[in-house]
C-alpha cells in the first residue's frame, strides 16, 4: 500500500510538473477549427500553407534537423506589412491592453478587416480600414474569423486608449490566440536564418542572415541566428531579412511595451511602443 501510494503521489507530482512547464510557448495558436461554411471554412493546414501565395511552411521549427519537435510546423507569411498601431491607438499613450473593435470577413488566405473603429495619432475616432491601422486585427483577419476578444465598452465607448490599462488584451488572451496570429518569439528564431547557399564554413558578417549558421552553429551581431546550412533539407529553410528592422510579436512588455524581435539577429528582442510605425508578418500552427 505505502509503495502504490508512493506511485501515485509521484505521477501527481508528475502531471503538476509537466503542467507547469513552459512547452505551450511553442504550441501558442493550434487547435483551430474551421467553421463548416461561409467565413473562416478554409482549414488552416499544412496544404493550404503550400497552396497559399505568399506563405511558406517550415518543418523543422528549431533546426535541429528532425520534424517530430512540439514546436515544428509552422506556416510563415513571407511578406511583412508596416503598422500604423500594434492594436489600434495610433495615438501615443502607451496602453497594451487596449485593442480597436473590428469584424473580419473572408477565409485563408485572403481574410481581411471589414469593420474597424480604432484611434488616429490625435486620439479621435478613426473608422476607415487601412492596410496597417492595427497588426494585431489584420494578423487575427487573414483567416476570416475574430479570434482575439472585443474591445471593452466598444458599443457604449467608454474606454479608450491608456484610460486605465485594463483593456481585454492579456499575455493569457495572447497565449490563447489560435488561427492566424502574430508570431511568438519561438515562431520568429523558427524561421529566420542564414541566407541562401551558405555554407557551414563561411565566414558571417554583420548581418543576422549571417553565413556559417548551420545545425549547429549559430552566428549573430546581437544574439544569435537559427541554424539553417546549405547541406541538407531542412537545413535551407529560412526567410532572408534585412538587417537594423524590427518586427512587432505577440507579447507584452509591463502595460506600455511590446516585444519586438530581429533588428542584428534572430534572438535579438527588445521592446517598441503600441504606435510606433514597426513592420509585421502572420504565422499560424495547424
Amino acid at each position: 500500500a505505502n509503495n502504490n501510494g508512493s506511485i501515485v503521489e509521484r505521477l501527481e507530482n508528475f502531471v503538476d510538473y509537466m503542467e507547469g512547464r513552459s512547452r505551450g510557448d511553442y504550441v501558442y495558436g493550434r487547435g483551430w477549427i474551421p467553421s463548416s461554411t461561409g467565413d473562416a471554412s478554409a482549414e488552416l493546414s499544412h496544404k493550404t500553407c503550400e497552396e497559399a501565395s505568399g506563405w511558406e511552411w517550415f518543418e523543422d521549427g528549431n533546426g535541429d534537423g528532425d520534424t517530430i519537435d512540439a514546436e515544428d510546423g509552422v506556416c510563415v507569411a513571407t511578406g511583412t506589412i508596416l503598422a500604423l498601431s500594434w492594436n489600434g491607438s495610433d495615438y501615443s499613450t502607451r496602453d497594451n491592453t487596449y485593442i480597436a473593435a473590428y469584424t473580419c470577413s473572408g477565409s485563408f488566405p485572403d481574410g481581411t478587416v471589414a469593420t474597424y473603429s480604432g484611434l488616429d495619432s490625435g486620439n479621435s475616432a478613426d473608422t476607415t480600414w487601412n492596410d496597417g491601422d492595427c497588426a494585431l486585427c489584420q494578423t487575427d483577419c487573414y483567416d476570416g474569423r475574430k479570434d482575439l476578444p472585443d474591445q471593452i465598452g466598444q458599443d457604449e465607448g467608454s474606454y479608450t486608449s491608456g484610460s486605465s490599462y485594463e483593456g481585454p488584451i492579456t499575455l493569457k488572451v495572447l497565449r490563447n490566440w489560435k488561427g492566424t496570429r502574430l508570431p511568438t518569439v519561438d515562431d520568429f528564431f523558427g524561421f529566420c536564418g542564414a541566407t541562401s547557399g551558405d555554407a557551414d564554413d563561411t565566414v558571417g558578417d554583420r548581418m543576422y542572415h549571417s553565413g556559417g549558421a548551420s545545425s549547429n552553429k549559430t552566428l549573430g551581431l546581437s544574439g544569435h541566428n537559427v541554424g539553417r546550412g546549405f547541406s541538407s533539407a531542412p537545413y535551407d529553410e529560412y526567410i532572408d531579412l534585412s538587417n537594423g528592422v524590427n518586427e512587432y510579436l505577440s507579447g507584452q512588455h509591463l502595460y506600455l511595451g511590446i516585444q519586438v524581435i530581429g533588428d542584428s539577429a534572430c534572438s535579438d528582442v527588445s521592446y517598441d511602443y503600441t504606435y510606433d510605425n514597426t513592420q509585421f508578418r502572420a504565422v499560424f500552427r495547424p
